[in-house]
């Protein structure tokens, strides 16, 4: 079996575990047009693991909304928490669950889980559009480990590019005036620069040979340094945006496993 046979088997298979689980696991937190939904594994008792929850968010699906990296981690016996961020769009769902209601949602479920599981350490992953979710949520928390990829951070330029405008629309509640859309760019930025919850650490993966990261990752990466968080490159060899998920999953899952077991 050849390389890009492999690839295709494995998402294949990854799609079809995340489906019936899906199924099986799917709930609610909230209620209304910013509910949040989510799966949540937790932690085996009665075998070896960490108390440790690790929070996945994630990226855009093409169409629709999905669960990322859900049987990538399946192994790990940690207390996993996989959102799903399908409000906002029409096709490819999402508004990086930073809409009004549904950011603050989202803090009140990651907080109910601190408050349920008493975590020794937080985890905080996801790819592309879930990248950059995560670095948004870790700093609103103590203590938090990042592992992410290829994360936008511009994302009024971002999602104009893609021509991804109803998810914009979304996140913007229909002010679109270009004031709003600058708001929206220096977000993420201006949070690092001013929050005083900075991740313990924070993991990337990025291939310098496709866009995201001179028009994105770049700038992200100067501006995290710069707030003093300890950061960690994992540079690939890649020129298409999505052949991350190709090889972000075996770096998710050492660097989860360096994190839970040091």
């Amino acid at each position: 079996m050849n390389f890009s046979t492999k690839k295709i088997w494995s998402r294949a298979t990854n799609r079809l575990y995340t489906i019936i689980y899906t199924k099986l696991k799917e709930r609610s937190f909230g209620q209304g047009e910013n509910r949040v939904k989510y799966m949540l594994f937790p932690r085996k008792k009665n075998s070896n693991g960490a108390n440790v929850l690790a929070v996945c968010f994630p990226a855009f699906a093409g169409v629709g909304a999905k669960y990322n990296y859900v049987r990538t981690l399946s192994d790990v016996n940690i207390h996993k928490l996989y959102l799903l961020d399908d409000i906002g769009g029409k096709k490819d769902l999402g508004n990086y669950l930073i809409k009004e209601g549904v950011e603050e949602n989202v803090r009140a479920l990651i907080q109910w889980g601190i408050n349920e599981y008493h975590p020794e350490k937080l985890i905080f992953f996801g790819s592309s559009k879930g990248g950059y979710a995560s670095i948004n949520f870790a700093l609103d928390f103590e203590n938090v480990e990042v592992c992410i990829a290829a994360p936008q951070y511009f994302l009024a330029d971002y999602l104009t590019c893609e021509k991804k405008f109803d998810n914009l629309c979304a996140i913007l509640e229909g002010d679109e005036s270009d004031e709003a859309k600058e708001k929206l760019n220096n977000r993420l930025r201006r949070k690092i620069a001013e929050s005083s919850l900075i991740p313990k650490n924070l993991y990337i993966h990025y291939s310098k040979n496709e866009h995201t990261y001179k028009e994105h990752i770049e700038d992200m990466l100067a501006d995290l340094k710069n707030a003093g968080v300890n950061v960690h490159e994992d540079v690939g060899v890649y020129t298409n945006h999505i052949d991350l998920v190709y090889y972000f999953p075996s770096y998710l899952k050492s660097v989860v496993s360096h994190i839970v077991n040091s």
